[in-house]
């Protein structure tokens, strides 16, 4: 109601004051939100990611294991394990497994140079790097369990 020199009463004021109040409060409040479901995302994504390279990378090692002496399958591999590493690289790991993340580095690469000394029949470098990949995949692992997460089931 508008008194009779056209300016609102008290009561419309302290309701449009109360208005404005509540949607500056909504806008404030609705980015963490938002950002709270952008964060949950990337972390299932990296999650999935994570999964599908140490998946991808446990097949290569049981590969070079069981091809070690056929160097034309070794070299074919190779290409497929520089990806992983690839890949490894542009991941953007969230703030809750960022202290995972130098885990997979040093597995996909590791399993990258154990691949390539394999092809090249450097056995002794095949199998130091391949040691250090099978270590730092064990401490990916029990870096995930200390974090309580889970990795996505891959489908088989």
């Amino acid at each position: 109601m508008a008194s009779k020199q056209g300016r609102p009463t008290p009561r419309r004021a302290v309701l449009a004051l109360g208005f404005v109040l509540l949607s500056l409060l909504a806008a404030v409040a609705a980015p963490s939100t938002s950002s709270a479901q952008v964060d949950t995302r990337r972390e299932r994504v990296y999650l999935s990611e994570l999964a599908l390279l140490i998946e991808g990378s446990r097949r290569l090692i049981g590969f070079s294991e069981s091809n070690l002496e056929d160097r034309d399958l070794l070299k074919f591999a190779h290409p497929l394990a520089e990806r992983y590493v690839e890949m490894a690289n542009h991941m953007l790991p969230t703030a809750k497994v960022v202290v995972a993340h130098p885990h997979l580095m040093l597995v996909v690469e590791n399993l990258e140079r154990a691949i390539d000394a394999a092809a090249s029949a450097d056995s002794g470098t095949y199998q130091k790097r391949m040691r250090i990949a099978r270590d730092e995949l064990a401490n990916l692992e029990a870096v995930l369990k200390q974090l309580k997460l889970r990795l996505p089931e891959s489908p088989r």
